[in-house]
């Protein structure tokens, strides 16, 4: 999407109830749009540089707006118009929320506005916030957790079958877990810790660089902590007492556990990617994959399989951020994800299994993008909600359900 910088101020309030800025006088039903690229006219003091985003127009009050435009008039009244099937999310910049868009001050400004198509079997659990976007989520057995980017930067959590919202925390995690108990995040340079629905947070670990979680069906807690080239370590933590798991590593990206193992991403001393293995209670290290110039940005586990998707280009192939299965009985390797096409960089490529399907999302490369899965064994290859836009960040999946986050909004999709 193209940026364009604000050269003044804006004081705006948009909602579900449309708020006036500027003159207060009638709304210029009369304000010009011009394609991209067109030239300005000369009528009007305001002008707005509008964007649009998925299935949806901005109209105004003498023209509709499709991709990139520009608006300008007086007192500019801009109505967010989804087409048939799809809903707005929300504005950006000059305005935000989801009613319409009164502006009116002098100068230039930029707004977006963002649509997304939702399965008909699918709803929206949580909308995007005005001005900020939801990004990662969490579950528990009854819950759903996500983190806002702002404003407020913040942790909350709501039932997984919808309601009121409830914020956990004011903070901006790097990495978010979570048990039936206690929530857990780290901003890489601390662990922290509260009860799910109140009291206080509190700070379990203090060191080097953290940037993945993990929790094991015993409630230990699982991380690597990254100090410098090869002294970096694996730990663990259950009531209380902390254990080094592995030291001399340095490690990069994907971190998950399964009943045996703790598995994370690392470069080794010849600056290879790699993924290694140690005992969850400590012991030798073992390389499983070694994977060229890459790392592993994302893993995860079942009985059968590590599963992964490299930073870049790398192992096995020239694409990246395809996904990849290693056998644990064999080594081989196989992709998962050839039915997406041809792949490029992948915003912040995301796994999930569940023991029968292999769950990701897909941004970048041949479209269509969106949310899909396979089976273990490669087959059963099929979109669970794609479109033409992006971005699709985070997912997580339960028994029952798909939750992902499209257009800054989290979706639930029934399996």
């Amino acid at each position: 999407m193209r940026t364009c910088a604000m050269v003044f101020v804006l004081a705006c309030a948009c909602g579900r109830a449309p708020a006036r800025v500027g003159s207060g006088g009638p709304v210029d039903a009369g304000a010009e749009v011009f394609a991209d690229g067109g030239v300005i006219g000369s009528s009007g003091t305001a002008t707005l540089l509008v964007a649009t985003s998925g299935a949806g127009l901005v109209r105004a009050g003498n023209g509709d707006c499709r991709g990139y435009c520009t608006v300008r008039g007086n007192d500019i009244h801009l109505t967010a118009v989804p087409d048939s099937g799809a809903t707005f999310v929300g504005w950006s910049g000059a305005c935000s929320g989801t009613g319409d868009c009164d502006w009116a001050l002098v100068g230039t400004a930029t707004l977006s506005a963002t649509f997304i198509v939702v399965p008909p079997s699918a709803q929206i659990l949580v909308p995007a916030p005005a001005g900020a976007s939801n990004e990662r989520v969490a579950l528990n057995s009854t819950r759903i957790f996500w983190t806002q980017s702002g404003p407020p930067i913040a942790i909350w959590s709501m039932s997984k079958s919808g309601g009121e919202p409830f914020k956990e925390a004011d903070a901006s995690p790097a990495s978010l877990v979570v048990d039936d108990r206690n929530l857990y995040w780290t901003d890489t340079g601390t662990l922290n810790s509260k009860p799910i629905g109140g009291g206080a947070a509190t700070v379990l670990f203090k060191g080097g660089f953290i940037s993945r979680l993990a929790l094991d069906e015993t409630g230990a807690i699982y991380w690597t902590e990254s100090e410098g080239p090869q002294i970096g370590t694996a730990r663990r933590l259950q009531a209380g007492a902390m254990t080094t798991l592995a030291s001399g590593q340095d490690p990069a990206g994907g971190l998950a556990v399964d009943a045996t193992h703790v598995y994370f991403a690392q470069f080794n001393k010849a600056q290879q990617g790699e993924i290694r293995r140690v005992p969850r209670t400590g012991g030798a290290v073992e390389t499983v994959v070694v994977s060229g110039r890459r790392y592993a940005k994302a893993i995860r586990v079942d009985a059968s399989n590590v599963y992964f998707r490299l930073s870049d280009d790398g192992f096995p192939s020239s694409d990246t951020g395809h996904v990849l299965a290693l056998s644990k009985a064999d080594f081989t390797v196989r992709t998962l994800s050839g039915g997406n096409g041809i792949d490029r960089f992948q915003l912040l490529p995301q796994l999930e299994v569940d023991g029968a399907g292999v769950y990701w999302n897909w941004n970048s490369g041949t479209p269509p993008y969106g949310i899909f899965r396979a089976n273990p064994d490669g087959g059963g290859f099929q979109p669970i909600d794609s479109d033409s836009d992006t971005p699709w960040y985070d997912l997580a999946v339960d028994a029952t359900a798909v939750y992902y986050v499209h257009g800054g909004a989290i979706i639930r999709h029934p399996k």
